[in-house]
């Protein structure tokens, strides 16, 4: 009786906003879904939680995630299909598909999808700005079909289909990041990395959120790696906000385009809903050494690169 009343670590996250993580404790004698509810930590309505794999966990025993992260969102529609590069990630927001109205566009955006009907010949981003559904933080979006910016296309010609309404993405391109083939070995050591929805294109990934033991807390730092050049490019840690809505001190974190030199990550290469909230990690002059033995090589490449901000962040420097 005592092993099924014990209390097990597990965090938890929302997948419509991967600044959302907690980490709680839960009674092991539960589902996934049953810890989530218990926590207050579920979505209204229907919902399911996934894996780090983008696979349904809800009524899976809690204890076999025990000190492990689990995604909440929109519930998974039954007997649906995953795009294999797209929906297991970050986001989750495709997911919701109910049944059309008669000459409305379904149109996907912070986990609901909405239904509208087009007036004349106007555009998809006409469409869902009529509808006001910008953000408040003036992150320039655009409208999706699967990997395709379709904003300026005629919305009478997507009656009856799916869209996505989601952050545009900043770097143009196919191939742009890390191959998401190579992701798993870099999970091996760092198995929290998870990529973030609105930066994969065809295959690869620029931007990836993740977290690291933060020594002498029990809290966890909270971070994203943006590497869009994987084998030759500069790659960045930023760190989020803790579970007290700010960023922590440290002696390499820094604002965004402020003191950072030549190597530094300037304002305006990414979303202002990312650069409003986190902050910069400085790492110095350490891609030369990297280099010198991952020659090219992304994985080998990057898992020295996020060694090297660990030891920034944890003071082993």
């Amino acid at each position: 009786m005592k092993m099924q009343s014990k209390m097990i670590p597990l965090t938890i996250a929302n997948t419509l906003n991967q600044a959302a993580k907690q980490r709680v404790d839960v009674k092991r004698d539960q589902t996934v879904r049953q810890a989530v509810v218990a926590s207050g930590l579920g979505l209204n309505g229907q919902f399911d939680v996934f894996n780090e794999h983008g696979e349904v966990i809800s009524d899976n025993h809690v204890s076999d995630f025990q000190d492990r992260t689990v995604y909440v969102g929109a519930q998974r529609v039954a007997g649906g299909a995953w795009d294999d590069d797209d929906d297991d990630w970050a986001g989750l927001d495709d997911l919701v598909n109910p049944q059309p109205a008669r000459k409305a566009v379904r149109v996907s955006y912070a986990g609901r999808v909405r239904e509208l009907e087009p007036n004349g010949n106007e555009t998809l981003q006409q469409l869902v700005e009529r509808h006001d559904m910008n953000p408040m933080d003036g992150s320039a979006m655009a409208v999706y079909d699967e990997d395709e910016v379709v904003s300026g296309q005629r919305a009478s010609n997507f009656v009856g289909r799916t869209v996505r309404y989601s952050i545009q993405r900043v770097m143009g391109g196919s191939g742009q990041g890390l191959s998401l083939e190579h992701l798993p070995d870099l999970q091996i050591e760092f198995p929290s990395l998870t990529p973030v929805k609105e930066f994969v294109t065809s295959g690869h990934c620029s931007l990836f959120s993740f977290s690291l033991p933060m020594v002498g807390s029990s809290e966890r730092w909270r971070l994203l790696l943006y590497a869009p050049q994987p084998t030759n490019g500069q790659p960045h840690v930023l760190v989020l906000p803790g579970a007290d809505g700010r960023v922590p001190n440290g002696r390499f974190i820094h604002s965004i385009g402020t003191g950072v030199g030549a190597y530094g990550l300037t304002r305006g290469t990414l979303p202002p809903s990312i650069e409003q909230h986190a902050k910069w990690l400085c790492h110095g002059h350490c891609l030369q050494a990297i280099d010198g033995h991952a020659q090219r090589d992304p994985v080998r490449r990057l898992g020295a690169f996020l060694n090297h901000a660990n030891n920034l962040l944890n003071g082993n420097n």
